[in-house]
C-alpha cells in the first residue's frame, strides 16, 4: 500500500535516594528534576569530605539578620534558626555562632546556659526524619548517617542478616567517567569492571582499562559527545569481557534477552550464588526516580522503549521469610546501591505504565566452561541498542561506525522458509485474492488499468475462514521488526525521505504541511519484515508483493530504486485493516483486499495499518533493481528522527 503523504511524515548517592520536600534542593541526585544540579556540582564532595560552608555567605547572612536578632530573645532566636534549619553540622555551627545573649528577663537556669549550648540542645531534639533527609556525605565527625540509613533500609526490607553479600562494596566504582578519554557514557565498561571485580573478589579491573580495550577493538561508541562516548551494545559487552578476563580464565557469560530474558525470580536465584553477578540493562529514569521528566527518558512519550543504562546486580535482598524483597546493585551512573523488588522489575522489564522493550541480563560467573551462551529469540539477538548513561542520558543513538545495528535490519536476516507464506496452501492464497483486481505490470499507464473486482464476493464461510486464520497470527511486539516501502529514489534523498529525516506536522483539517518540526512516526500500511523482506528484493517485487498499483502510485519504473524502512517500535498503534465486509471500517479502493492480507498474486503477506508508530530503532535501505540493498539512514533515538549515514 502507499505512503500517506506528509502523515508519514557520577557521585555516590547512598542507599536511599529520598525526595526532598523543598523543590529548590536537589542534594546531588542529578536526576534533572529541578534546576539546581549545577549548584550541587560546585559543592560536590571530594573523597567523601563534608561540604564546606562558604564563610562569605555566612558573614553576609549574619549581617543581614543582625537587626532582627537585636529584637529577639535567645529562645526566640533558636526558634527562628530552627525554621531555617538545614540538617548539616555546618548549619548547627552557624546557628550557634549567630545566637548572641540578650539583656532581657529569663529563667535563671536558662540564663546560665551558654547560648550555643542552647542551640545544640534544641537542634538535638529536632525530628530525626529531617536528619535522615540530609545528603549522606554531609555528616559531622564521629557520626555516620549513611550507616544509619543502611540499617533503616535493611530493617524496612527485613534483610537476611546471614547474607554472604553486603549492600556496599569496596572493590567497585559507583561513579563512571573515570577514564583517559573524558567519556561519560561508560556505564557498560564500568559495570564490566565492577562485575569482574565482584566475581573474582579482586580490584584488578578498572573502567579505564576496560574502556581502552573497547576503544582499541571498536567495541563501543566513539562519539564526540562525551555523554555518548563509551556506550555499548549487549554483544559488545560479551566481547569486551572475553577480551579482558584474561587467558585461561574460568569466567563464564550467559546472555538472556527479549523473550528469553530471565524473570526477576530467576535472576535472584542466579545472583544468590556468591560467585555470580549479572549485568542488566535498565531504564535509567525509573532507576533514578526521574519519571515524569521527559528530558530523562523516552518512556514518557511512549509505552515501549529500550533500556538505556547498564548496572551490576550483585545479589538479592531477602526478607525474614526468604522472599525476594529487592536487590543489591552497583549503579555507576547515579550511585544507587539497592532497590526494592518492585522498582527493579519496573526498570528491568516495565510496569503498568511502560514496557522496557529489550529486557537484557548478562550472567557473569566462575561456574561453567569459561565460554559464553547467548539465549535470545532467533533473529532478535542482533537488535542490540546502545546503552550509555551519565545522570542525564536518555539513551544512546546508534554509533554510525558500528555494523551491529545495521545487520539487525538487513534483509539477509530474513529467509523465505520463515515467512507466513511458507505455511499457507495455494488454495488459501487464491481465496485471499478472490475479490482483488488483477495486477497490472509496473509502469502500465493508469488509463489502461482496470480498477474493478472480478465480480466475486466472499461467502460467510469464506470470511470466517480468512478471519480465523488472520487473527491467529501473533500481533507485532516491541522487538518485532516491521517494514514499509517509504518512497521512490528520485536522487534527492532529503526530499524523498523528508517524512523520516525532517518530519513536520500535517494539519489534517486544512490539509497543509504546517512546517512545524515533530518526531518521526510511521503511518500507513506495514507488514512484518520476516514475512515481507524475502519477497521485496527489487522495486518490482515491492510493487507486486505489496500491491503498490493503487491509483496515483509513484511506483511506476522497475528500474528506479525505492526506499524501505525497517524498524522496531511501540505496539499500541497497529490494527488489522479489515473492510466493512470483514467487520472493519476501512473503505480503501482497489487493490485493497480488506481481509488483512496484501493482494499479492504470489505470496500470502499479512498486513497491518499503523496510526502513528514511534520507532525505537531502525534503518532505511535503498532497494535497487539489481536486487542489492544499502543502508542509507538510521533511527536516532534521542532526536526521534532518522539520520543519514555519512
Amino acid at each position: 500500500m502507499g505512503i500517506e503523504s506528509f502523515a508519514d511524515s557520577g557521585s555516590d548517592i547512598g542507599l536511599d535516594v529520598q525526595e526532598v520536600p523543598d523543590s529548590d534542593v536537589d542534594f546531588g541526585d542529578g536526576d534533572g528534576v529541578n534546576e539546581f544540579d549545577e549548584d550541587y556540582n560546585e559543592m560536590k564532595m571530594e573523597d567523601g569530605a563534608p561540604f564546606e560552608f562558604d564563610e562569605e555567605i555566612s558573614e553576609e547572612t549574619s549581617e543581614g539578620r543582625g537587626e532582627q536578632e537585636q529584637e529577639l530573645s535567645p529562645s526566640e532566636a533558636v526558634e527562628q534558626e530552627l525554621e531555617d534549619f538545614d540538617d548539616s553540622e555546618a548549619s548547627k555551627e552557624v546557628a550557634a555562632e549567630q545566637i548572641q545573649p540578650q539583656e532581657t528577663e529569663q529563667n535563671p537556669e536558662e540564663a546560665s546556659l551558654d547560648p550555643s549550648k542552647q542551640a545544640e540542645d534544641m537542634l538535638s531534639d529536632f525530628d530525626d526524619e529531617t536528619e535522615e533527609e540530609s545528603y549522606n556525605g554531609n555528616v559531622a565527625e564521629g557520626e555516620n548517617v549513611q550507616a544509619d540509613e543502611k540499617n533503616e533500609v535493611a530493617a524496612e526490607s527485613e534483610t537476611n542478616e546471614e547474607s554472604e553479600k553486603t549492600a556496599h562494596f569496596e572493590n567497585v566504582s559507583y561513579n563512571q567517567g573515570q577514564n583517559d578519554f573524558g567519556a561519560l557514557g561508560t556505564c557498560g565498561p564500568t559495570s564490566i569492571a565492577n562485575s569482574l571485580n565482584r566475581v573474582t573478589d579482586t580490584s584488578d579491573f578498572t573502567e579505564n582499562d576496560v574502556l581502552h580495550n573497547a576503544m582499541e577493538n571498536e567495541l563501543c561508541s566513539k562519539s564526540d559527545d562525551p555523554y555518548e562516548m563509551g556506550g555499548t551494545t549487549t554483544k559488545e559487552i560479551v566481547s569486551i569481557i572475553d577480551n579482558v578476563k584474561g587467558e585461561g580464565s574460568d569466567i563464564h557469560t550467559e546472555v538472556y534477552e527479549y523473550d528469553e530474558a530471565l524473570s526477576v525470580d530467576e535472576l535472584a536465584d542466579r545472583t544468590d550464588d556468591p560467585g555470580t553477578v549479572a549485568m542488566v540493562g535498565v531504564d535509567s529514569a525509573t532507576l533514578w526516580d526521574a519519571r515524569g521528566d521527559v528530558s530523562c527518558s523516552g518512556l514518557f512519550q511512549h509505552t515501549d522503549t529500550p533500556s538505556d543504562h547498564w548496572i551490576t546486580v550483585d545479589s538479592p535482598i531477602k526478607d525474614s521469610e526468604g522472599k525476594i524483597a529487592g536487590f543489591n546493585i552497583i549503579d555507576s551512573g547515579g550511585g544507587v546501591e539497592e532497590v526494592s523488588r518492585d522498582k527493579f522489575e519496573a526498570m528491568y522489564v516495565g510496569d503498568a505504565e511502560h514496557t522496557v522493550s529489550d529486557p537484557t541480563a548478562v550472567i557473569i560467573s566462575k561456574s561453567g566452561d569459561g565460554g559464553e551462551n547467548y539465549a535470545a529469540s532467533e533473529g532478535v539477538e542482533r537488535i542490540s541498542n546502545y546503552k550509555g548513561s551519565d545522570m542525564e542520558s536518555d539513551g544512546r543513538d546508534p554509533n554510525v561506525e558500528s555494523t551491529e545495528l545495521k545487520s539487525a535490519f538487513s534483509r539477509d536476516n530474513f529467509k523465505p522458509e520463515n515467512t507466513y507464506d511458507a505455511t499457507c496452501s495455494k488454495e488459501f492464497s487464491d481465496l485471499k485474492n478472490k475479490n482483488v483486481m488483477e495486477i497490472s505490470s509496473m509502469g502500465t499507464e493508469e488509463s489502461e488499468i482496470k480498477r474493478a473486482v472480478n465480480g466475486e464476493v466472499y461467502t460467510p464461510e469464506e470470511i470466517s475462514k480468512l478471519k480465523e486464520a488472520r487473527e491467529k497470527i501473533e500481533n507485532p511486539k516491541s522487538d518485532t521488526i516491521m517494514q514499509k516501502v517509504a518512497a521512490v529514489d528520485t536522487g534527492e534523498i532529503e526530499k524523498d525521505l523528508k517524512a523520516y529525516l525532517n518530519p513536520t506536522v500535517w494539519d489534517s483539517d486544512l490539509k497543509v504541511d504546517t512546517g512545524v518540526p515533530c518526531d518521526c512516526k510511521i503511518y500507513g500500511f506495514v507488514s512484518k519484515a520476516e514475512d515481507t523482506a524475502p519477497y521485496t528484493t527489487t522495486p518490482e517485487q515491492c510493487y507486486e508483493t505489496l500491491r503498490l498499483d493503487y491509483e496515483g502510485t509513484q511506483y511506476t519504473n522497475p528500474n528506479q530504486s525505492v526506499y524501505v524502512v525497517r524498524y522496531t517500535g511501540d505496539t499500541g498503534q497497529y490494527e488489522i485493516p479489515y473492510s466493512k465486509e470483514f467487520g472493519g471500517h476501512r473503505s480503501d479502493g482497489q487493490p485493497f483486499t480488506g481481509n488483512g492480507y496484501t493482494g499479492s498474486p504470489e505470496y500470502v503477506v499479512p498486513e497491518y495499518v499503523s496510526s502513528g508508530t514511534t520507532p525505537t530503532a531502525g534503518e532505511i535501505y535503498r532497494v535497487n533493481p539489481d536486487g542489492t540493498e544499502e543502508a542509507v539512514a538510521y533511527y536516532a533515538s534521542r532526536e526521534k528522527v532518522f539520520e543519514l549515514y555519512d
